[in-house]
């Protein structure tokens, strides 16, 4: 009788117990229609303003989502060390770098350079937007590339592989003199590697790291006083390394 009553007394606190664990494995997951999918604790559903939702995210961001956009919503269980976040929405990079190697101009083996690229990220991880450089290796150059990234992974801390291409324009000023007029040329950019992407604790901002390989050619035509024109061609082929953060 006294083992009777230990295992009814075991089975009333078990019971709860066991279904207090269940919930808390749980977490409520909004699904919406453009493919946008938001996991957390729904705060509360507002029937008087177009039955908003309110849901609160990893790292304490409460956001409202308008109902129109909700195609279901469910309890789901938690993902662990899953990046929330990583829906579509506008990307920036900024970064420095120093790029490595020797060329066809000079023989000057390193150059400093600035990136930004801004553009869309979509649910499936590809990022694709436009890029902007300046670099200086003994001629100042700025570019304007096509910029295509891509995380293989949903988590906080990820690598990526990125890839771009456009056109590399001189900012040396032209030179003129009685012997002959010195013109330089645009050519082309293309560069790609790969990298390591880590979002803050605060979950607002990245730390990038990146490692690749860039080429730059541009060409400088000389006219003549007798009007004979020579073009020389050049090639930058440098190691990429940078440093920067992204949102």
């Amino acid at each position: 009788m006294h083992k009777v009553f230990q295992f009814l007394i075991l089975l009333c606190f078990w019971n709860p117990l066991t279904i207090i664990g269940q919930t808390n494995d749980l977490e409520d997951v909004i699904y919406l229609y453009d493919g946008g999918i938001w996991r957390g604790e729904i705060l509360e559903r507002d029937s008087t303003n177009s039955y908003n939702v309110k849901i609160k995210i990893a790292g304490g961001s409460v956001v409202v989502i308008k109902s129109e956009t909700v195609k279901k919503i469910t309890q789901e269980k938690k993902l662990a060390n899953t990046y929330y976040l990583n829906t579509s929405h506008y990307y920036n990079f900024t970064s420095i770098g120093v790029l490595i190697g020797d060329n066809t101009y000079s023989n000057t083996p390193v150059g400093p350079s600035f990136e930004m690229a801004n553009g869309y990220r979509w649910n499936s991880g590809i990022l694709t937007g436009v890029n902007v450089a300046l670099e200086y290796i003994d001629v100042n150059f700025i570019q304007f590339a096509t910029d295509v990234r891509y995380d293989f992974t949903k988590e906080k801390i990820t690598p990526f592989a990125y890839a771009n291409g456009g056109i590399n324009i001189p900012l040396a000023q032209n030179v003129s003199n009685i012997f002959s007029d010195i013109n330089y040329n645009a050519g082309a950019t293309a560069g790609g590697g790969v990298g390591i992407r880590a979002r803050s604790k605060e979950n607002t901002i990245c730390f990038i790291w990146s490692l690749g390989y860039k080429v730059n050619t541009f060409s400088i035509t000389e006219i003549l006083s007798n009007d004979r024109r020579e073009v020389s061609k050049y090639t930058f082929q440098k190691l990429n390394m940078r440093i920067g953060f992204a949102f």
